[in-house]
This record gives structure tokens, sequence and C-alpha cells, in this order.
């Protein structure tokens, strides 16, 4: 193993890519409104080669429910148990980006404990790495709570 070093804008940057992944799984949910983000994983065969949709054509929202990609494609409503289903998969996806956030943070602590130990670093910088590191977890987390009680709502909205 690479001697550990203690780095927060690496551990910060990690944390935010959990939030990135987060932002893309929340963004494809569908909630009854068209999106253009409810496209982006879709390919098409384009001048001898698969390319994502929104690269060859322009994908517009005229209306809360109606994408229009050359030809218009109707977003049907969700009932009200498809809501609550899509605010569980809401929920599962901010879990996993919760528990990947919080890896980050046990990554983190786990090299700070070995300088630590190895007296690379003094127990009150420890200390203070450590409360920095929580506290940028704890931030990450809001963010996240707060991306999800806005997806639940948009989801709800009726």
């Amino acid at each position: 193993m690479a001697n550990p070093t203690h780095d927060m804008n690496e551990l910060k940057r990690r944390m935010h890519g959990a939030i990135q992944l987060l932002k893309q799984e929340l963004g494809g949910l569908r909630t009854g409104r068209a999106s253009p983000g409810l496209l982006e994983p879709v390919q098409v065969e384009a001048y001898g080669t698969h390319m994502p949709l929104n690269q060859v054509a322009t994908v517009s929202v005229p209306e809360p429910r109606l994408l229009s990609v050359q030809v218009w494609l109707r977003i049907p409503e969700l009932n009200e148990e498809r809501r609550r289903d899509l605010v569980k998969v809401a929920h599962k996806y901010a879990e996993a980006a919760r528990v990947a956030i919080r890896h980050v943070r046990r990554d983190g602590l786990d090299v700070l404990k070995k300088l630590e130990k190895d007296h690379k670093i003094s127990e009150d910088d420890g200390k203070r790495s450590s409360e920095q590191v929580q506290k940028a977890t704890d931030e990450v987390i809001a963010e996240v709570d707060k991306m999800l009680a806005a997806k639940e709502k948009e989801i709800l909205t009726v």
C-alpha cells in the first residue's frame, strides 16, 4: 500500500462524487413531468456508431408533460401508487449516496489514525483533522437530504 496522506480536498472531491451520482440517479426518476434528463441514457445509431440521443437531436420541453425530439412523445401521468414507488426509489438512491459518503469519511479517518499512530501528525492535529472530516461529511449528507426532499416534493406534486 502506498504511504497514506491526509488530503481534505481529495475527501471532499470523493464525497461530491457521491452527490453527482445521486443527482444523476434522481434525475432519471420519472415524476410525471417531462425532463430532457429522461432521455439521457437513450442511445441511437447514427453515422455508423451508437451515440447519445442528445448529440444527434435537440431535446426540448415545450409543456410540462411533453418532450420534443423530432416527434412528440407523451409522458403519461403517474398514479399515486407509482409516485409512492418512485419516492421509495429516491430514498434508496439517497441512502446509497449517504453510504458512499460515509465510506469516504471512514477512509479519511483511517488515514488520519495511521498518520497519528506512525507519529507523522500530532494527536491534536489528528483530532482537528478528524473534526474537519466529520464537518465535511455532515455538510455533504445535509446536501443529500436537501436533494432528496426536493425530489420527493417534485414526485408527489400532482
